[in-house]
């Protein structure tokens, strides 16, 4: 089967073969799916069947698809959103190209639309953490589940797809480690409180996951068993935020927060790039409002 094709029955095991040569996290998965599928709608409506056929007025073409698309409350796509979309499609043209099925990457000779400059994240302070990782209360399943996300998250300083992607293999409680998968695989020592509120969790995991056993055991479960997607993380949040007087914390202001708690505990900064699982330093620089030549 030919893995560069644009049509419908054979782009989704294209896309299998692209994530595990990639060592996609299973979070991300999705969105790449999404971007790509896109992608070769366009290729498919102007006529092209490989994206090695593509070129750069097709690359154009589809840039200026993804212009004119609106949200549900009808604002336009961010330029950043923009660029994530494009930055999918060219990493999925890198891949062809080292599986000799293309010999050009389109995307780099068309014209992306500026991303702009990045500003500082928002963050809370360590009390304002401190209430959200007491607010879960009860020994109930949901209760014990949602505490353990929440120090975990604090704790590793790992993103929200990551946690979703965590087996229960990728919590080591004798190395006092989580062990996140993927591409770039990295090792995360966790904190006491963090460790003992998985261990709880755990003790209460069995009781849902009986009702639908996952095939590849997701350390997060929801409800019916199956593995706690990213808009799960995000109802977390929003189930505890609104009492605590701090409404906008999220996945995102956690992990700042973590990143700017470690600085002020005397971390380095390449220290907290590698906690953050940054390829460049100047992507923690941004997090951390520092200027990029200090």
């Amino acid at each position: 089967m030919a893995i560069d094709r644009t049509d419908e029955d054979t782009l989704g095991a294209c896309l299998n073969a692209f994530f595990e040569e990639q060592k996609l996290n299973l979070g991300n998965r999705p969105a790449y799916t999404a971007h790509i599928q896109d992608y070769a709608q366009i290729l498919r409506e102007r006529g092209v069947s490989h994206f090695a056929d593509a070129g750069v007025p097709d690359a154009m073409a589809y840039i200026e698809h993804i212009r004119k698309k609106r949200r549900a409350g009808g604002e336009a796509l961010s330029p950043t959103t923009i660029s994530r979309r494009l930055a999918s499609v060219s990493s999925f043209y890198q891949y062809l190209i080292r599986e000799d099925r293309c010999q050009r990457n389109p995307m780099h000779g068309a014209h992306r639309p500026k991303t702009p400059v990045r500003q500082p994240s928002r963050t809370i302070t360590t009390e304002e953490v401190d209430r959200l990782l007491n607010a879960p209360q009860g020994e109930g399943f949901f209760s014990t589940r949602d505490r353990a996300i929440l120090e975990t998250l604090y704790s590793s300083g790992m993103t929200v797809s990551e946690l979703c992607a965590l087996n229960l293999g990728n919590f080591d409680a004798a190395r006092e480690v989580v062990v996140i998968p993927g591409r770039r695989q990295r090792v995360i020592p966790i904190g006491s409180f963090a460790r003992a509120a998985i261990k709880a969790y755990l003790r209460l995991r069995a009781s849902v996951e009986h009702q639908r056993k996952p095939s590849d055991q997701p350390l997060f479960i929801n409800r019916s068993g199956n593995r706690i997607s990213g808009r799960g993380i995000c109802k977390v949040f929003e189930r505890y935020r609104g009492g605590l007087g701090i409404p906008n914390v999220s996945p995102r202001v956690l992990r700042a927060s973590f990143a700017n708690h470690l600085v002020a505990r005397g971390a380095n900064l390449r220290m907290v790039q590698e906690m953050l699982g940054h390829k460049c330093l100047f992507t923690t620089k941004q997090i951390l409002g520092i200027a990029s030549t200090a």
